[in-house]
């Protein structure tokens, strides 16, 4: 009877023990984390055809967010996004499509602003363990994107004289979505590491952008831009 006793005073020790620790937080419900990497566009937003009135001429850009995460089972949650992204345009497109519409040997240069993007989005998210430190993360999400168009400012000098035309820039705003899957891997006990890839898409409306010329004329243009990245980041995050 003696042994019986201390064998259940242990059991009900490791009992209370086990079930204390399955109460404790796991602060793996989620994060907020702070990413950075390359994003690089794709479609009509890439493109370098000067005969495509869609092509944007966007090189490869970087990109800034802040991310949310929280799972409200053991797998599946929400998640929002805050995110910038920037792109330079390809000015030697411009360059190269002025001097095929003018005569003789003239001197082109093109200034150029860049396209610079800022999107808040939220959707599911879905995280499934592969290791003891690690899970496989998957994203879908739906939200706003604000986008500025690149300024652009060329100059033509040739033997009759000189010449200028500016294209203002000007700001749209469309409703964009993103698929995206990616990595988690746990660190410490509250710090983690985010590798991401995901997919972005808009179609963004641009409209009466002025353009003025060194004649003193004066018009507006309006144009539909489809906006499309692969975006990679990586980042590190604060475990809730």
């Amino acid at each position: 009877m003696k042994n019986f006793r201390l064998l259940l005073i242990i059991c009900v020790i490791s009992a209370t023990k086990g079930l204390a620790q399955d109460k404790a937080p796991s602060h793996d419900n989620g994060y907020i984390a702070i990413s950075i990497g390359p994003s690089i566009p794709i479609g009509d937003f890439a493109s370098k055809d000067a005969d495509n009135d869609k092509a944007g001429l966007a090189q490869t850009g970087g990109l800034f967010d802040i991310s949310f995460a929280y799972k409200f089972g053991k797998y599946l949650g929400v998640s929002g996004l805050l995110r910038t992204q920037a792109y330079s345009a390809d000015k030697q497109v411009i360059v190269d499509a002025v001097r095929e519409q003018l005569p003789g040997n003239v001197a082109v240069d093109v200034q150029a602003g860049n396209w610079v993007t800022g999107a808040f989005m939220a959707g599911g998210y879905g995280s499934f363990p592969i290791s003891n430190k690690a899970s496989f993360d998957t994203r879908l999400m739906i939200g706003a994107i604000t986008a500025d168009s690149p300024s652009l400012d060329i100059y033509i000098n040739g033997g009759g004289g000189s010449a200028w035309t500016k294209q203002e820039n000007v700001t749209s705003s469309a409703l964009a979505y993103l698929v995206g899957v990616g990595f988690k891997f746990n660190v410490g006990k509250r710090i983690c590491i985010l590798a991401n890839a995901d997919y972005m898409a808009a179609t963004l409306s641009f409209e009466n952008a002025e353009i003025v010329s060194s004649d003193g004329s004066l018009n507006t243009t309006s144009w539909d831009q489809p906006f499309g990245s692969v975006n990679i980041g990586v980042g590190v995050g604060y475990k809730l």
